[in-house]
């Protein structure tokens, strides 16, 4: 279970990294805006925009690539931990 806590912290870390590169004056601003442009705001959300809604799509990915022995009943839990850990991280 320790591992399980530690990539869930890794997964969050790498959520709000990740979308700060995206973000205006960050190197990858002009990508952004260009994945943004062709994708629209609702896939935009979880790939790069949203700490809140990436937690789904890169906290499945972190899952299934390090984590995968909990097996399929953890993952959405794994998904819902790395969401509500982000919403702790943004309030401090």
């Amino acid at each position: 279970m320790t591992d399980f806590i530690l990539i869930m912290f890794i997964t969050t870390s790498w959520i709000w990294g990740f979308e700060y590169l995206f973000k205006e004056g960050e190197i990858f601003e002009k990508t952004g805006k260009w994945i943004e442009e062709k994708v629209g705001d609702f896939w935009c959300k979880p790939l790069i925009c949203c700490k809140y809604c990436m937690a789904s799509a890169h906290g499945t990915i972190f899952y299934w690539l390090l984590i995968p022995e909990y097996g399929f009943i953890m993952w959405p839990v794994f998904c819902v931990c790395v969401c509500g850990l982000t919403a702790i991280f943004d309030k401090k």
